[in-house]
């Protein structure tokens, strides 16, 4: 399983490719502003996100599916959708990586020297 909640069908040590994705289970949304409009938008839209988490840089949010998506076409054009009302980034390949609550948000040498610190990642 990916952090996205997606399963694969693949050895657990390797990074996931689309290939590899057997079936969507959630629709994500991954959200770069982290101000408090943006997380009130996530929070009130309807249908409601199943999770939110603060990746400790952004948002990242989760809709449960009742069913899951075998066909991972059929995932993208929602996904493309929820980002575009919920100010979301492209973040719409079935591999794409999500934050898992409880690890540490590590910025890279640019985002240190502007003045990010590690931060944990937590369900909201």
């Amino acid at each position: 399983m990916t952090a996205l909640g997606h399963e694969t069908d693949m050895r657990p040590a390797l990074q996931a490719k689309t290939a590899d994705v057997a079936r969507a289970v959630m629709l994500p949304v991954d959200v770069d502003d982290p101000s408090d409009a943006s997380l009130a938008k996530l929070k009130t839209f309807d249908p409601r996100r199943t999770a939110i988490i603060f990746s400790g840089g952004r948002y990242q949010a989760f809709s449960l599916l009742e069913e899951p998506l075998h066909d991972l076409t059929t995932a993208e054009p929602p996904k493309r959708g929820l980002a575009s009302k919920l100010g979301g980034d492209n973040c719409h390949n079935a591999d794409c990586i999500m934050r898992v609550p409880g690890t540490i948000n590590w910025s890279n040498a640019k985002k240190r020297k502007a003045g990010r610190k590690p931060v944990l990642a937590n369900v909201l």
